[in-house]
């Protein structure tokens, strides 16, 4: 029994090394592909211990944000006696993933988790057990609207018994469906369901030649399992809080449901820095224990109660500068159908005149009293609206910001009285009102909600070349022998009349491109172009 022992521990420093050296080599294409992906990580609910967004065994579905990581987690487990052996199990748990996401509607992660479990003393003395097992997920959906989205999960656990090979024929496969609900910018639901193809089992060792804690620590099963799980996630800023019921539901002939894994998990991200996520997460589970006798079928026997602590590094996140964010050092984000307003140069040079009209001042002029504007806005269904362009303007004082993801703004040092606040955004009617601002205080009321205005027949769209980089090209709309150019930032906009039109854009050193697109009433039809370089 001990022989087994000693073989097994060797195999699986071997097989994690080997795993290693793979996990390696994605994180140095998540370091090489940092120039690649855009400036736009997602700040909801944070990446999870395997890689993806989602809470523990409960994945959800992130907006347009694309990001590598790496990630680190590790933690205690607690199990109580189990089998004929008194005494209680004490585990130290780790785990590694790297994970890529290049495209909204795509994202992998590549991961290594495993354990050292500590058993009671058994007829031979201590034992303890070590366990590795690399896995590989992919996830796939996108939004069918403003407040929900719809995907798919796979996940593959690679388990092996002789290294360096794999044994395929128990190779476990979990396939589920993902479904995420966002109310509001600050809460989030994510439900799955879906069905483990177990395989596991066929790389079981000899039971014969297993002791008590082998039998207890490996993870093998002999059934299929339905995968359920529920997940509710709010913000408290600056932290993430997340719940999760998840269960595996063992399915087969003379399948023992009632030992089928459940378990409730709960956890905290936060946002140290823009590349820096911190986590910790609490796992209970529940219900009763299999037998591990040696004619006993294979289950699962997760511990009783474990907590873990993490870290995941974001590469190609924020590369904003000061000016990009708002007064609570967030990035200004846009909603789904807001295009970002770059300030008017007429704004920058009246910034810039009051710098210079503050610093001429004497320095015996006294101190103006100032006090703090802050606001949420939303949308007539309740939404946030974020890029909206918000001036505050005060006795010889004005300021513009935009709305951080969750519609929020706050501008201090507003002169003490009557200031004018002004909300512009496209697609919607201008919000004005007026704020009293205190000494030291800050004026927080809630505002009126933001109304949809008519919107007539556009094209509108975005020009840029196979870098990414935006193109200030010509645009010919024809019927109609429309002409314009995009902007230094590649947008450009048209109202047209409904109907068909022919699209040639232009630029220098590009090759052309002739789209054709129809509009239909009171709709906006979006034409983005990426143009090849001439050979």
């Amino acid at each position: 029994m001990r022989v087994y022992k000693s073989q097994h521990q060797g195999h699986l420093f071997r097989c994690t090394a080997r795993w290693n050296v793979i996990l390696a080599a994605a994180l140095l294409l998540g370091m090489m592909s940092e120039s690649a992906v855009a400036n736009d990580t997602d700040e909801g609910l944070g990446i999870s211990s395997d890689g993806l967004v989602g809470g523990s065994h409960v994945g959800v579905l992130e907006r347009d944000a694309r990001y590598a990581a790496v990630g680190l987690q590790g933690g205690y487990g607690f199990l109580e006696s189990v089998g004929p052996n008194s005494g209680a199990h004490h585990s130290l748990i780790g785990s590694a993933a790297a994970s890529l996401r290049l495209s909204p509607l795509f994202s992998a992660a590549l991961g290594m988790r495993g354990w050292i479990q500590y058993h009671p003393d058994d007829t031979l003395g201590a034992d303890k057990t070590l366990y590795g097992t690399p896995e590989l997920r992919i996830r796939s959906g996108g939004w069918i609207s403003r407040q929900w989205a719809l995907g798919g999960d796979v996940r593959v656990w690679l388990p092996g018994v002789s290294a360096p090979s794999i044994v395929w024929d128990a190779v476990t496969v979990d396939l589920a469906a993902l479904a995420t609900w966002t109310p509001t910018s600050k809460m989030m639901l994510g439900a799955k369901a879906g069905v483990r193809l177990d395989r596991s089992a066929e790389a079981a060792p000899d039971v014969d030649r297993l002791r008590y804690g082998d039998r207890i620590s490996l993870p093998l099963c002999d059934y299929h399992s339905i995968l359920t799980g529920l997940v509710w996630a709010f913000q408290i800023r600056p932290l993430w809080i997340w719940t999760e019921f998840s269960a595996d539901w063992l399915v087969g002939r003379m399948a023992p449901t009632r030992f089928s894994p459940m378990r409730l998990a709960a956890g905290v991200r936060w946002r140290l820095h823009a590349r820096i996520q911190l986590h910790a997460t609490v796992v209970t589970a529940l219900g009763p224990r299999p037998n591990v006798e040696i004619d006993d079928p294979w289950i699962p026997i997760e511990p009783r109660v474990s907590g873990m602590l993490g870290m995941t590094v974001i590469f190609g996140g924020d590369k904003s500068t000061a000016s990009d964010r708002n007064n609570n050092g967030e990035i200004a984000q846009e909603g789904e159908r807001l295009a970002e307003t770059p300030k008017t140069e007429a704004a920058q040079e009246q910034n810039a005149e009051k710098e210079t009209d503050n610093a001429e001042l004497p320095e015996t002029e006294a101190v103006r009293p100032v006090g703090t504007v802050a606001a949420t806005i939303l949308d007539k269904d309740g939404l946030p609206i974020a890029g909206a362009k918000v001036t505050v303007a005060a006795d010889g004082f004005v300021r513009e910001v935009k709305t951080a993801r969750d519609g929020h703004f706050e501008v201090p040092d507003v002169p003490e009285g009557e200031a004018t606040v002004r909300v512009t955004v496209p697609y919607f009617n201008p919000l004005e009102w007026t704020a009293e601002v205190q000494a030291g205080e800050t004026w927080r009321q809630e505002v009126p909600p933001m109304q949809e205005s008519e919107v007539g027949s556009q094209i509108r769209g975005l020009v840029r070349n196979l870098d990414g980089l935006p193109v200030s090209a010509k645009i010919v709309v024809t019927p109609g022998g429309h002409s314009l150019s995009a902007d230094e930032m590649g947008e450009f906009q048209l109202d047209v009349e409904p109907g068909t039109y022919s699209v040639v854009i232009e630029a220098k050193g590009y090759r052309k491109q002739v789209r054709k697109v129809t509009v239909g009433k009171n709709s906006v039809e979006i034409l983005n172009v990426d143009l090849r370089t001439k050979r």
